[in-house]
């Protein structure tokens, strides 16, 4: 593609022409969901005048497949954050270009409703759920701080991982941290701390146990799993994204004030202040429920959706 790019490499974009053609012609707009090898794909041919809409995620804004888009052949670019927006700006010049596209700032698409069921057990209230911790920007050990911190004020306190483990194939990086992360397992599993419920289909269902939802990452673009545990009744703590804090656009911006904490203690005295009282509990995570579906529920988001992709 760098090639193509670059004046060479003629057979690339007549495939890609042969490839995409017949879809540029049928379309009026074409959604390109994340911004990797198709959206380059797509902007080494001409699209006429068939729109290119292009979503880009936290996960590419890391690698090279935005540098190799021809931005002057996207008309719309969509994020799921102001941060991430600021990011990209930064960091890829020809947005900022008279023809570059148009951006937006429009939530992910999530059927939150699915996930307003009630809570099972007397532990649900001590139990602290963490989704999804499969690469190292997820931070578990983090998570495994905090609970350190509450199991010191109460034994009942515990933590839940529902989703894969790391993926150890990632890196060297990756395997230095997974065992560091593995020590902290042996040590805690066998007391009943911690519990690995791996991948699960059915989330809504898992997240009955949990009561307590958190964001352990350094870095996230929304944090859906963050979110779907609010809209459950969960209580929310959200870390304050090391990679955008102190930013004019980070966690901060996008959660309500109250929900993003610092440090590990800073996120075990929320959650001890909160589930204190059974009552405290239940009036902080319903709250928390009705913010997360007024928000971020399709009914509200999807009118954004109409106006970018139905517009002309």
């Amino acid at each position: 593609m760098m090639e193509h790019a670059l004046g060479g490499a003629p057979a690339l974009g007549e495939q890609a022409e042969a490839a995409l053609r017949p879809h540029l012609e049928w379309a009026d707009t074409v959604f390109v969901d994340w911004c990797t090898n198709a959206a380059a794909l797509f902007t080494l041919v001409d699209p006429g005048t068939t729109r290119i809409v292009v979503r880009l995620h936290s996960y590419e804004a890391f690698t090279l497949w935005p540098h190799l888009v021809a931005w002057d052949r996207v008309d719309d670019l969509v994020f799921v954050g102001d941060h991430l927006r600021d990011l990209a700006v930064a960091c890829l010049p020809p947005l900022a270009e008279p023809d570059g596209p148009a951006l937006h700032v429009i939530a992910n698409a999530m059927d939150l409703e699915r996930f307003r069921r009630e809570k099972t057990g007397a532990d649900a209230r001590f139990t602290v759920g963490l989704i999804g911790a499969g690469v190292v920007a997820k931070d578990p050990r983090w998570a495994v701080e905090v609970l350190r911190l509450l199991r010191e004020h109460d034994e009942r306190y515990r933590l839940v991982v529902i989703g894969d483990g790391l993926d150890r194939k990632a890196s060297p990086a990756a395997r230095a941290y997974d065992d560091l992360l593995r020590k902290d397992l042996a040590e805690l599993e066998p007391t009943g701390a911690v519990r690995l419920l791996g991948r699960t289909e059915d989330v809504p269902e898992a997240l009955t146990g949990v009561g307590v939802i958190l964001s352990s990452s350094v870095r996230e673009s929304f944090h859906c799993g963050l979110v779907e545990g609010a809209a459950s009744g969960a209580l929310p703590v959200v870390r304050d994204w090391p990679f955008f804090a102190g930013k004019e656009h980070g966690a901060r911006t996008l959660f309500p004030a109250d929900w993003v904490v610092a440090t590990p203690r800073e996120a075990a005295d929320r959650v001890l202040a909160l589930t204190a009282t059974e009552e405290k509990w239940r009036k902080a995570t319903a709250d928390a429920a009705e913010h997360a579906l007024t928000t971020w529920d399709w009914p509200v988001i999807a009118p954004g959706f109409d106006r970018l992709l139905l517009k002309g």
